[in-house]
């Protein structure tokens, strides 16, 4: 078997096959940095995988502005702001010129906090956005397809899809909330159709062998469990019930304020295959693992959980008393050993090698 066969028979069933499956999610720019290039190819990200003893998870992220470019954002000023670079872009659509500025730091998810959708009206655009992305899905699944020829079951890969809430990044993240309970309707329409859009991309990824769809939530740190029940939930619950019925996987992915969400049961209703990371502090707010893990349904494999701010700055001493100490309370679990989110940049690669040693010595 291949080890991504290998992993995902333990997510399915919680068979092992020996070698415990430990997890550090990186970026292709830690890779870069840890290799000294200036770029990496998926062959680098193995190899330091491998140089790392880790079995991550390779999301396999599509900008749809590379396949089409109706859909393409062009960049049109550049500042540098601290360790953050402030991008601005504009995307010509039928119903004039978008403009927006996303904030962008190496390792870390994007920031918009200039965001193009306003009003109201300004939904429309995003339900444009939607169904022009369904006529590229035999684009990216062919791409997709060359991917899974370089991985080669080497490591398993997650086609990764935004859930409908984040709509294309058109929003800032600190407006969401307040843009659905001002717009409920409308942003319920512009959902509907970027839903519908993420089963057709999905389908199509599953069937030229992605073996699992990767998404992500913010939890109770920004948003409200009516705004969460509402606009979250029925959407996740239906896109993983979707790929489980096509074959695949499901990985959903929640960093922030996750206690209640496990505690009211509201990840046993979405249903994940692989729910990460019921973090700690500072990023997320679960102190007791085993506590959170208790409100988890057994069916659904978890990941996580040691702090990626412990990993950045060490020691390497106090990284492997920690992951010695995980990993035996979470013997015996459905679950992967793995940091609380992707590492930080600059995180050493001597420090990830020291997590996954320490954790696997407690099997020997």
């Amino acid at each position: 078997m291949t080890r991504q066969e290998q992993i995902t028979e333990f997510i399915r069933t919680g068979r092992s096959y020996g070698r415990s499956i430990i997890s550090a999610q990186f970026e292709m720019e830690w890779v870069a940095q840890s290799l000294g290039k200036e770029s990496a190819d998926w062959e680098d990200y193995l190899h330091v995988s491998e140089m790392a003893g880790v079995d991550n998870f390779i999301g396999l992220w599509k900008d749809y502005g590379d396949f089409l470019p109706s859909l393409r954002w062009r960049e049109t000023d550049r500042k540098t702001e601290g360790d953050a670079d402030m991008i601005s872009q504009k995307l010509e659509t039928p119903v004039g010129t978008l403009t927006r500025v996303i904030e962008q730091k190496i390792g870390q998810v994007v920031w918009v906090p200039d965001a193009p959708v306003r009003t109201e009206t300004d939904f429309a655009v995003v339900e444009w956005y939607a169904h022009e992305v369904m006529s590229c899905v035999d684009a990216v699944a062919e791409e997709l397809r060359q991917d899974m020829a370089v991985i080669d079951g080497r490591l398993p890969a997650s086609f990764v899809v935004l859930l409908p809430f984040e709509m294309y990044y058109m929003i800032g993240y600190a407006d969401m909330p307040m843009m659905y309970i001002d717009y409920p309707e409308a942003y319920h329409r512009a959902m509907d159709a970027i839903h519908d859009t993420n089963k057709s991309m999905i389908k199509a990824a599953l069937k030229v062998g992605v073996p699992l769809v990767s998404m992500g939530s913010a939890g109770y740190e920004l948003l409200s469990p009516t705004i969460f029940r509402e606009a979250l939930l029925p959407y996740a619950k239906d896109i993983c019930a979707f790929i489980r019925e096509e074959g695949g996987l499901s990985y959903y992915h929640m960093c922030g304020h996750s206690l209640e969400i496990a505690r009211s049961g509201l990840f046993n209703e979405i249903h994940p295959d692989v729910l990460e990371t019921l973090s700690p502090p500072p990023c997320g707010v679960v102190t007791d693992l085993a506590e959170a893990r208790s409100f988890i349904d057994g069916r659904i494999c978890t990941r996580g959980n040691l702090p990626v701010e412990l990993l950045h700055t060490g020691p390497v001493d106090l990284i492997a008393e920690e992951a010695r100490k995980l990993a035996r309370l979470t013997h015996g679990w459905k679950h992967i050993f793995g940091v609380s989110d992707t590492l930080l940049p600059g995180t050493p690669l001597e420090h990830v090698r020291a997590m996954s040693d320490a954790a696997r010595s407690v099997e020997a």
